[in-house]
């Protein structure tokens, strides 16, 4: 069962990481292009619009490629003080949290993507880019960062540790 887990995480972190660097990558090739284009007065249509999609998924890919590989937002102001146990029920209480918050999240951006999909809502640019990819990207983010949580609780309780070991990362030193 550890070894499916492993093998989930290792698959969610590796794509969000390579949407992650995709959009970065695409993000700087069409920021650049617009602001040169700016210099010789010109504005690329639709560069703004389709650079916030290349930002969610480079935002959404990062979050979740940190919670897989456990540098994502830990406190560890009581692992000085809790006992084991302790630390392993906040461990829990984090992941429950952030997988409450985060599914509402993802619901709600599931449901403003299909609405935006349904209205054909787009940018008030030359180019009408849609703006439901976008938001369809912040859903589907939030989505596996949610598995990420699950990945990361049953792994939590198959080996009392929060993460795979990545220097001092673990929760557990």
């Amino acid at each position: 069962m550890l070894k499916l887990v492993e093998k989930l995480t290792d698959l969610n972190a590796r794509f969000m990481l390579g949407l992650s660097i995709i959009c970065l990558l695409l993000a700087m090739v069409l920021v650049s292009a617009d602001a040169i284009s700016r210099k010789f007065g010109y504005a690329l249509p639709g560069g703004v619009p389709i650079t916030e999609l290349f930002v969610a998924g480079l935002v959404f890919g990062g979050i979740v490629y940190a919670q897989a590989n456990g540098v994502h937002l830990h406190v560890g102001i009581l692992d000085g003080v809790l006992p084991r146990r302790g630390i392993v029920l906040t461990d829990y209480f984090g992941l429950l949290v952030g997988f409450v918050a985060i599914g509402i999240i993802t619901w709600y951006g599931f449901a403003q993507a299909f609405d935006s999909w349904l209205s054909h809502e787009a940018s008030d640019d030359k180019i009408k880019v849609p703006f439901w990819p976008s938001r369809f990207v912040l859903a589907l983010g939030s989505l596996l960062l949610c598995l990420q949580f699950v990945l990361d609780a049953t792994r939590l309780y198959l080996t009392g540790k929060m993460h795979r070991s990545l220097g001092n990362v673990d929760s557990a030193t």
